[in-house]
């Protein structure tokens, strides 16, 4: 038996390596609602997997679909969008790891080193073990990647388009992809055709749900306005803006998080990077790249997560250059791949993170728990799309003053018309909203982070504090205020 699990393993490394991953995966994984690891957009998902609502710019619709498919299913839609959604194409990415690197170099210990070295990775672990997008989007871009390989293009714009219908950040790799091939322009029409149409598939699913006339929280109805502010707002906002101050810094903490997610295998890396560079190495070269371009350019402090795109490749390209290394180097990184797995055990188990910081679920049980008819002001974050999965579980009764500045009431038209409609909520402005929720006799509550209150100290909302009392609510949440008395209005009544 044992002889026979042996050869089996032998025979199938890679499948070997995947299903190690799914376990080693699976159990790290955070299975209550969270916001560790950056994850604080699963409100998001959760929210749109259960509700018909259009998510945040650029949608994901694929991945929505998904989750609203899971749903289906009995059981916690949190677990079943973990475990399916990021541990499970995290673990099939391991498997495609292996398999490209051995293909590439010949041998099929480089190929389980890459895999293992993946999957000690630090950085990439955070992303297969919480309830984001990032885990099957990455999957899909490896699969792409591996149909390359074996010479299968359509194919591979079927993969890419798919990694695109989860996130809109695989379309530029597929035109860097197109522009490393541009000697082969005429092989990529009608794969190149196929990606459009596949794409432009997905994506009608945010202009549905415009003319659904779902709550406009994210986005408004259908028109021209709406859909190009959806589509171009978030990236002319975020993508190469950061500032040239900030570069040492970004680019600092970069080389430490891929230093500690790659360990010993940074070394052999650089000895891939020679010339002449194969046109397959180039465009793992290529996106791993972009992925550090984004980072270190990008306005959103956070974005580190976008370097997991590079992170597989990273492994392929250390099996590479392991291969022109003596055999006891070669055990080296093996070792050092073995020791982050085990380190990363204790050190970076996202259930066991989770329960120590169990803020969002601790956020979700109170909004829950808000009397019928609260309103609830919150500004774009964390905080809100954790009230849009508390309202798509049943407590559509809130209604939702979304904080925007009094100068730009037109871009929200739609919002201010839904709210008026479904909760007779009136005003061009967050002011004018939540006092005529308070008039209602609502309980009223503004919901944010410390900034938040500091900001309105400062005057971006100059009349919050004069014109309404707030206090801290019965939760004992340094986040949750209630609205105890109004200037402006001589009753509640």
């Amino acid at each position: 038996m044992i002889k026979r699990a042996y050869n089996w393993c032998a025979e199938h490394p890679s499948l070997m390596v995947a299903l190690m991953a799914m376990v080693y995966y699976s159990l790290m994984s955070a299975k209550t609602y969270t916001w560790i690891f950056v994850s604080g957009d699963s409100g998001d998902w959760l929210a749109s997997s259960t509700w018909w609502m259009v998510p945040q710019p650029m949608g994901s619709p694929l991945y929505i679909l998904l989750g609203r498919f899971l749903n289906v299913f009995p059981g916690d839609l949190v677990v079943k969008m973990t475990i399916l959604l990021s541990c499970l194409p995290g673990a099939v990415t391991v498997g495609l790891v292996c398999n490209i690197a051995r293909t590439l170099t010949g041998r099929a210990d480089l190929g389980v080193i890459a895999g293992g070295v993946l999957l000690g990775a630090t950085i990439y672990l955070t992303q297969t073990t919480i309830l984001e997008e990032y885990s099957i989007a990455i999957m899909f871009v490896v699969l792409g990647y591996w149909f390359y390989l074996r010479g299968q293009r359509k194919w591979t714009a079927v993969a890419l388009a798919l990694g695109t219908g989860v996130h809109i950040v695989v379309a530029p790799i597929f035109a860097l992809w197109l522009i490393v091939e541009y000697h082969e322009w005429r092989k990529w029409l009608v794969p190149l055709g196929l990606y459009a149409v596949l794409t432009a598939g997905s994506y009608s699913l945010i202009l549905v749900l415009m003319a659904m006339e779902s709550p406009p929280l994210l986005a408004g109805y259908l028109n021209f306005d709406s859909i190009l502010q959806y589509f171009t707002g978030t990236a002319g906002a975020v993508i190469g803006t950061g500032s040239i101050f900030d570069f040492p810094q970004r680019l600092a903490l970069a080389t430490g998080m891929l230093v500690v997610s790659l360990g010993l295998c940074i070394i052999p890396i650089t000895y891939a990077l020679g010339r002449p560079m194969a046109r397959t190495t180039t465009l793992m070269v290529t996106t791993v790249g972009f992925a550090l371009w984004f980072h270190l350019t990008s306005l959103d402090p956070v974005s580190w997560t976008f370097m997991c795109f590079g992170v597989p490749f990273m492994a392929v390209l250390g099996a590479l250059g392991m291969s022109k290394l003596r055999m006891k180097h070669v055990r080296a990184v093996a070792i050092g791949a073995v020791a982050l797995i085990v380190i990363n055990c204790a050190l970076m188990n996202a259930g066991q993170i989770a329960q120590e910081r169990p803020e969002a679920g601790e956020y979700y049980e109170v909004i829950q728990g808000l009397p019928n008819g609260s309103a609830v002001m919150i500004y774009q974050s964390r905080y809100s799309l954790g009230l849009f999965y508390a309202m798509a579980e049943g407590r559509e009764d809130l209604a939702p003053i979304v904080a925007f500045t009094a100068e730009t009431p037109e871009k929200f038209a739609d919002y201010l018309g839904w709210m008026e409609e479904e909760y007779g909520i009136k005003g061009n402005s967050t002011l004018e909203m939540l006092g005529s929720a308070y008039g209602q006799g609502r309980n009223t509550y503004v919901v944010g982070e410390a900034w938040f209150y500091d900001a309105i100290d400062r005057g971006m909302w100059p009349d919050l504090s004069t014109t309404f009392n707030l206090s801290r609510s019965g939760s004992n949440e340094s986040w949750l205020h209630e609205v105890v008395g109004c200037t402006g209005l001589s009753s509640r009544r």
